[in-house]
């Protein structure tokens, strides 16, 4: 019987090492959700005009700049995104109900084997509350984020099935796919206070500092990646996929914690301006390893041997 447990335990071993928050959140904005509209309707390119309670999220330094109501408040805001690269949704969209044509499967699965995976991105975010009067600022808010990653032979059997592009069964590797979700919560504080700078001659120049501190509660974790998965001409399917996960059996809702730091510097002269925030310059936040476990994720499919097993799971110390 195929029992690769040894080879599973290790990796799952190494995998949760790797497990932590800033491997699945948007890099652009780190940890907290955006509470603004316009910062969507923008493409998220937001950090130097953010103002009032979206600053919060975006660049804490501009509640000290001109601009900046006296006092701002949104109740309950949603958002959603989604994304395909380097396949988008819009490729899809175009033949939505329709056969997609051999050549443009092709092109697409050339364009993912140049750019080494197919990589897709989701996330749901709501802000209970976010305002700010004068400097200060104030945010809670949730969010699930996920991103995912198949490899260029993945692809092509999704694309071509086991016979492949050529039409006849093939060896695929279908290593390199993985996936990460988390869930987590947060409520950060955000302070900013002007100071006397100015930089040449330009007219009216403003220039403030600001911080964002924080503090983030993760809620739920899975992180699972392909460890040597692979699709035979004999025919043979072996998936191995290993699963890092928050234990839903004895979940408190709290499986991890930590506090974060962001800060930001913005300035204004006339016509011009620049702002510049880093996010997560401090950054404690840890799953808690005693509330994760390890799911084992194997397939095996020959001419004579079936086996899976998606349900044993195991804590994360075993041997």
């Amino acid at each position: 019987m195929h029992t690769p447990h040894r080879r599973w335990s290790r990796v799952a071993a190494l995998l949760a090492l790797g497990c932590g928050l800033g491997a699945v959140v948007s890099p652009a904005r780190a940890q907290l959700p955006s509470a603004s509209a316009r910062a969507l309707g923008l493409g998220d390119n937001y950090a130097a005009l953010a103002r009032g309670y979206a600053a919060v999220a975006w660049n804490p330094a501009n509640l000290g700049m001109p601009g900046n109501p006296s006092f701002s408040i949104a109740l309950l805001p949603l958002r959603g995104t989604a994304g395909l690269d380097p396949i988008t949704l819009s490729d899809l969209k175009e033949f939505e109900g329709d056969t997609v044509p051999f050549a443009r499967r092709e092109q697409w699965l050339a364009e993912i084997t140049a750019e080494g995976n197919e990589s897709g991105r989701s996330g749901a975010e709501v802000t209970y509350l976010a305002l700010s009067a004068g400097r200060f600022g104030f945010q809670i808010s949730t969010a699930l984020r996920t991103t995912a990653d198949i490899g260029p032979d993945a692809a092509e059997l999704i694309l071509f099935g086991n016979a492949g592009r050529t039409g006849q069964p093939q060896n695929l590797d279908l290593a390199g796919s993985r996936f990460d979700l988390v869930a987590t919560s947060s409520a950060a504080v955000s302070y900013a206070h002007p100071l006397a700078l100015e930089l040449g001659p330009l007219p009216d120049q403003h220039f403030a500092v600001g911080a964002t501190l924080k503090y983030v509660m993760g809620h739920l974790l899975a992180s699972g990646q392909d460890e040597g998965s692979s699709l035979t001409s004999t025919p043979e399917l072996d998936i191995s996929f290993p699963v890092i996960e928050t234990d839903v059996e004895g979940a408190s809702g709290n499986a991890g914690s930590g506090w974060g730091l962001d800060v930001g510097a913005a300035w204004q002269g006339g016509m011009f301006g620049a702002s510049l925030a880093i996010h997560n310059l401090v950054k404690t936040f840890e799953w808690d390893e005693d509330q994760l476990v390890m799911r084992r994720g194997e397939v095996l499919f020959t001419q004579d041997t079936s086996f899976t097993d998606f349900e044993t799971t195991l804590p994360l110390d075993d041997p």
